[in-house]
């Protein structure tokens, strides 16, 4: 039965020591796991009372002043003296390790033992990091093996729907794919079969340049010849007998995609026993077991059945056999050796094939062994190869198959020659999903999907250097201030945040990565909490010689530039920042970032012709460097370029905005958040923006300016524009910027010229809240318009919220709702000198003057105004 424990630090004491299995943990190594930075005062008579507490949950019917029989006092420590099969992990490990067969009924009930992550609530200690990857590696086998014995007893329909659900979070595992492939076959889906082993292969080959193994490959040879052994021989795999008492060979599940692991169920939250007196501890312990003497010798209490297995031994693997499996390393993937933001030379792969080392053409998806591959593959064609490269072609004399030759052949080199269990695999691993990130939509999703399984990876390592290195280095500049993935995005955010409580404080550049992605990642919120992040990052990074660092956190600080309105000046001066940075060091993806920043703010501002410049600019750099979603952006800022009649609104002369040492805001904008986090940073040095007439209003929007202006383009020529830019984001990987966009800047062209919101269905995606009053109200449904209006709740902070403002304040004027109006007005106030919307580079509710002038009406003014708008 479950021990009620009282809280996390007995929870943490009684993990320690089932983690020691049996061993005595002394009472100083027990006081540095619970405080590894600085034991308190009193420490070990903490310690003591913890064990108290214990001992009274473990054995609630002991007569006082009696020995303790489970938690027992030895030596310089304690050690837990139970039957194995009173605590979950311990029960489970038996059963995994048994030799031979076993039954399903035995595997189906020690896999329900498991119900979250082993020692989930101690994610970043040490001395829990070797048994969690242990565990958890044993239980993906637990799963094939039972997957082994439903098809020996002639069930495979029955092992179908957990192998594919076992596939889909662990999809580096080869033998899982040839289960699933061979139990759809004897279930008589030879077409499944087939297509799963194709997608396995296309799988390794697109993600990874990887071949599959032998084993996949003769299971489709024999499945495309219809082999009668496929229906006679046993579902055999190495996965069948598990690994000895003392196994020393690697643990792939640190890498796999760890948030789908299980735990047993005694420690996930709280490790478990059970008061037994019938079953001795057996040959698990000696009378007198050893301590841990000595910290060298701390790994050694984690296995006491495995005498030689180590931390580093048993994490062998995990950094890089499921994750960075043969990939290449970073530094040969970019033209940069530190950024990964110059992808002038990063080398494509080609499709769904792959190229021979030595060979420029792409090979067939058919199963190819070794023995069948052509003379002179490998090493012996190097020279040959060689002199190719240096003459500019490949295998066939052209230039592209030179790039797929040298792939190939470094991908082989680098399987060669960096182990295994190389952690330096899930560095190469970021290494090409930055480059994989800005390829396409595709390559966008996929980075993302890979990344979270490289952070679990990481933290399953328990290395928070390493984990610190995986988060931070995927520096891949963000232009959007709304997620593509929330969720993905939140338990980034929260790994970067456990990562930094257990860096070493001198880890600066760590910390200052670690900060900016807490910053790039927190998306549309006014928490506070990530734009400090922002300008600590900005701070620490300003003190290193880094200029990719320095561009990073620069991004986090414009990620965080919107916690109020009117803030344009404030991000045109972080993109002119970025843009010269950038430009200097040669950092491309970062100077693209830069213009494309500077495309927003001054398309807020209403000086188009110095956004057209960094239109064009960003779309040179993105031909010239192959960078495709930069079109996405560039073909939308053309469509609200048309929206805005710019004719109207160009200033007379533009000068560059100058930035320094931190944030830019002018001092009649600052507002009480601001002096607030100055004075919680009082070292770090404020950037100011210099006056500039371009930063002054624009003709339209100066205060009182008419929204029912003289318009060069008809509404219908205008939508016919964003409609041509919404198919850019067809399969552009990027939700979060494309879900209910083209709708919103419809209806805020319509707002924008004076006209009502479209009546016609369309799926606002997240901006319904604020766009329903509107379309109601069009609709003549009043009633329910006010209601939908009073439930709207505040724009987020993001480079929409001055349209979203806009149309709560139209909705409100309209509507007599006079708080409403109120909060619209005291929002929109700071950005009385902007285009409301134009900020994003996106779209246009028309000058947010004109939005003040009727919010600043007297009721009936405001609302003799709408009318005549309508009419």
């Amino acid at each position: 039965m479950p021990i009620a424990l009282k809280g996390p630090a007995h929870r943490a004491v009684l993990a320690r020591l089932i983690v020691a299995r049996g061993r005595v943990v002394p009472v100083g190594h027990l006081v540095d796991d619970l405080w590894p930075v600085a034991p308190p005062e009193g420490a070990v008579s903490a310690v003591r009372t913890f064990v108290a507490a214990l001992r009274r949950a473990l054995e609630p019917g002991r007569p006082p002043r009696t020995p303790a029989t489970l938690l027992v006092t030895e030596g310089p420590g304690y050690a837990l003296r139970t039957d194995p099969d009173t605590v979950d992990a311990w029960r489970f490990e038996r059963v995994a390790t048994t030799p031979g067969p076993l039954t399903e009924d035995t595997l189906t009930t020690a896999l329900g033992w498991w119900r979250g992550p082993a020692y989930a609530d101690f994610p970043e200690a040490p001395w829990a990091r070797a048994d969690r990857a242990r565990l958890a590696e044993l239980r993906l086998r637990a799963v094939e093996r039972l997957a082994e014995v439903r098809l020996a007893a002639g069930r495979p329909a029955d092992a179908v729907p957990d192998l594919d659900a076992h596939i889909t979070e662990h999809p580096w595992r080869e033998d899982a794919w040839r289960l699933l492939a061979l139990a759809l076959y004897r279930a008589g889906r030879q077409g499944d079969a087939l297509a799963v082993l194709r997608r396995a292969r296309a799988h390794l080959v697109d993600q990874l340049g990887l071949d599959p193994g032998p084993a996949l490959r003769r299971l489709e040879t024999d499945i495309l010849q219809q082999s009668p052994s496929l229906h006679t021989d046993p579902a055999t795999s190495t996965t069948l007998t598990p690994p000895p008492a003392d196994h020393t060979t690697t643990h792939q599940a640190a890498a796999e995609h760890t948030t789908a692991h299980s735990t047993p169920a005694g420690n996930k939250a709280h490790p478990t026993t059970e008061h037994t007196t019938a079953h001795p501890a057996a040959d698990q312990h000696t009378a007198h077991p050893p301590t841990e003497h000595t910290s060298a010798h701390r790994a050694a209490d984690q296995h006491t059945a495995h005498p030689t297995t180590t931390e580093d031994v048993t994490a062998h693997r995990a950094a890089g056999e499921q994750i960075t499996a043969q990939s290449t390393h970073a530094e040969h993937t970019t033209t940069h050796p530190t950024h990964a933001d110059d992808t002038t030379a990063r080398p494509t792969h080609a499709g769904n094939t792959t190229v021979e080392a030595g060979s420029a053409q792409p090979r067939s998806i058919e199963p190819l062994a070794a023995e069948q591959r052509p003379p002179g593959h490998g090493a012996g064609r190097a020279a040959g190869r060689g002199a190719d490269r240096a003459a500019g072609r490949g295998a066939d004399g052209g230039p592209r198959a030179a790039g797929e030759s040298v792939w190939a052949e470094v991908t082989a080199d680098y399987d060669r020659l960096v182990a295994a269990g190389a952690r330096a695999r899930l560095d190469s691993t970021v290494g090409l999903l930055r480059g994989l990130a800005v390829t396409g939509g595709g390559g966008l999703a996929a980075a993302r999907r890979h990344r979270v399984a490289a952070i679990a990876a990481a933290e399953e390592l328990g290395d928070p250097v390493l984990t610190a290195r995986v988060i931070g280095a995927y520096d891949v500049p963000a232009i959007w201030t709304r997620s593509d993935d929330p969720a993905q995005a939140a338990a980034i955010v929260a790994a970067a945040e456990r990562t930094l409580a257990a860096l070493p404080i001198d880890s600066v550049a760590a910390r200052a990565r670690l900060l900016a992605t807490i910053a790039v990642e927190s998306r549309g919120t006014r928490d506070p909490r990530p734009r400090q992040c922002a300008l600590e990052a900005e701070r620490l990074a300003r003190g290193l010689d880094d200029p990719g660092l320095l561009a990073f956190a620069l991004n986090g600080v414009f990620m965080q530039s919107c916690h109020r309105t009117g803030l344009a000046p404030e991000r045109d001066a972080i993109g002119a920042e970025l843009v010269e940075l950038a430009a200097t060091h040669g950092l491309v993806t970062a100077e693209v970032l830069g213009h494309l920043i500077r495309l927003q703010a001054r398309s807020a501002l209403g000086d188009f012709s110095t956004a057209d410049t960094h239109a064009e600019a960003a779309d040179r750099l993105a031909a010239r460097h192959e960078l495709p979603l930069v079109a996405v952006f560039t073909t939308w800022y053309r469509a609200l370029r048309r929206a805005a009649h710019p004719d109207a609104a160009q200033p007379t002369t533009q000068h560059e905005p100058t930035r320094q040492a931190t944030h830019t805001e002018t001092a009649q904008q600052a507002t009480q958040d601001e002096a607030a986090q100055q004075a919680a940073h009082p070292q770090a040095p404020r950037r100011t923006a210099q006056p500039d007439v371009s930063q002054q209003p624009p003709q339209t929007a100066q205060p009182g300016a008419s929204r029912q202006a003289t318009h060069p383009t008809t509404l219908q020529d205008v939508a016919a524009a964003y409609e041509q830019a919404a198919k850019q984001l067809d399969g552009a990987g990027m939700p979060g910027l494309e879900d209910g966009l083209l709708p919103l800047a419809l209806l805020c062209l319509h707002i924008g010229r004076g006209e009502p919101a479209p009546t016609t269905h369309a799926d606002y995606g997240p901006y319904e809240p604020w766009t329903r009053p509107l379309v109601l109200l069009a609709r003549g449904d009043v009633i329910r318009a006010r209601a939908a209006l009073r439930a709207a709740p505040e724009p987020p902070a993001d480079l929409l919220a001055e349209a979203l403002w806009c149309l709560l304040g139209t909705a409100a004027a309209a509507l007599g709702e006079r708080a409403t109006v109120e909060r619209a007005r005291q929002a929109l106030t700071p950005a009385r000198d902007e285009i409301a919307g134009a900020g994003s580079g996106l779209l246009t509710a028309g000058p947010v003057a004109a939005h003040l002038a009727t919010l600043e009406a007297p009721p009936a003014a405001a609302s003799g105004r709408q009318q005549r708008k309508r009419g």
